[in-house]
């Protein structure tokens, strides 16, 4: 004689499962996108600072044309961001450049060696010596 399975414990099994599953895709791929939004806006963030550090860099050189004002100058714009690892402040002919280095403030993707150096940019903006361009 045969026996019957009784198939009541196995009601929405597989429905629950895939749910789990679509749940866990869901806050993995939100993870992700929250880390590359952070990457992004750290270095649009960076690009702006480094612009608005060599205009007052190529300011300082013009009222005194010293390394001493031209790097107060732009550590009073850096001095407000957090986390700029690096200032890097080179003139040339007629342009000063401004180097920055800032960590993108990541959870997950900083924990992968390969990922770690690039999520570290270094922007470079010039500003002109001149006030009417180059």
């Amino acid at each position: 004689m045969e026996r019957l399975v009784d198939l009541a414990d196995e009601r929405g099994g597989v429905g629950l499962g895939g749910l789990r599953g679509l749940a866990i895709t869901l806050v993995v791929a939100t993870v992700l996108l929250f880390e590359l939004g952070a990457i992004v806006t750290n270095f649009y963030q960076l690009d702006d600072l480094s612009g608005r550090a060599a205009t007052a860099a190529a300011a300082a050189w013009r009222d005194r044309p010293a390394s001493g004002p031209v790097l107060n100058a732009v550590n009073g714009v850096v001095n407000g961001a957090a986390q700029v690892e690096s200032v890097e402040i080179s003139q040339e002919d007629a342009t000063v450049a401004v180097s920055l280095r800032r960590p993108a403030a990541v959870m997950v993707l900083d924990r992968i060696p390969a990922l770690r150096e690039r999520l570290s940019p270094t922007v470079t903006r010039q500003a002109a010596l001149n006030p009417d361009g180059l």
